[in-house]
């Protein structure tokens, strides 16, 4: 299957930026600092949110970027089980039903899946950025904020994320 890995004409700049704590708030869009809010809204001391804690009423202005992605327990294999219309216009493609490693818009599918092994194994959030061009003329910023959700508010089950593209105003 040929997978269109950044919007067609563009070019990948960097590899990225990986942040395992809150010091991304700062530098963030928005939309993701508005659901890493919701998370932790619906997260206690003790236990996960599960993504059911999730109403699509109060996040219905996120609903288009959001991403969830299970573990399949006896493969091991990630899987997208929700990708936002923004997310698959993005891609060019819809990979819901698809494995990550397959469909993901990374160029090393092994890095992304790293991103939901550490967000499960962990059990605690992941925010990614990279930059690409497209036509060498406007440069923007993939910006990725990795979620872990529980059923039973202890055992991810669903690493739920949002992925929003915006333009890099600050570059060269």
């Amino acid at each position: 299957m040929n997978v269109r890995k950044y919007p067609k004409g563009s070019e990948k700049l960097e590899d990225g930026l990986i942040i395992k704590d809150d010091s991304f708030l700062g530098e963030c869009d928005w939309r993701l600092k508005k659901f890493y809010e919701l998370w932790m809204e619906k997260h206690d001391s003790y236990a996960l949110p599960s993504k059911k804690d999730f109403d699509p009423v109060e996040m219905c202005d996120l609903l288009p970027y959001i991403i969830m992605v299970e573990k399949h327990l006896e493969t091991d294999e990630f899987r997208y089980r929700l990708v936002g219309t923004n997310e698959v216009q993005f891609r060019g493609m819809d990979p819901t039903g698809q494995l990550v490693r397959d469909t993901c818009a990374a160029e090393n599918p092994e890095k992304a899946i790293e991103n939901y092994d550490y967000v499960m194994n962990q059990k605690r959030p992941l925010y990614n950025v990279c930059s690409f061009e497209i036509g060498h003329r406007r440069k923007f910023l993939d910006q990725t904020l990795f979620l872990p959700t529980a059923s039973n508010g202890i055992d991810v089950d669903v690493v739920m994320a949002i992925s929003v593209q915006v333009e890099d105003k600050n570059r060269d």
